[in-house]
């Protein structure tokens, strides 16, 4: 009854970075679209839009450190998404 919506389960940034750096681990693309769900049914990409919208200010959004960004910088996700139209790196 009705369509199943995942959402990114409420994990504080280190479970966050954890998770990404599992899913780069596993060979997973390190910046995931937002479509990409892990097998343990957490929303990855979703959860990664959800942390750069509030790097961009958005109140009701998750919100990383510089220091956080620079892990996942080193793990090649991007603090700006790169398939977003009108970014300022393309």
């Amino acid at each position: 009854l009705g369509t199943l919506r995942i959402t990114p389960r409420p994990l504080n940034k280190q479970d966050f970075l954890t998770k990404l750096k599992q899913h780069v681990a596993a060979g997973g693309d390190a910046n995931p679209p937002r479509s990409v769900v892990m097998p343990c049914g957490y929303a990855l990409g979703d959860a990664l839009n959800n942390r750069r919208k509030g790097d961009r200010g958005h109140a009701k959004a998750a919100k990383m450190s510089d220091e956080d960004w620079a892990v996942a910088e080193k793990l090649g996700t991007p603090r700006v998404n790169p398939r977003k139209r009108g970014n300022p790196a393309l």
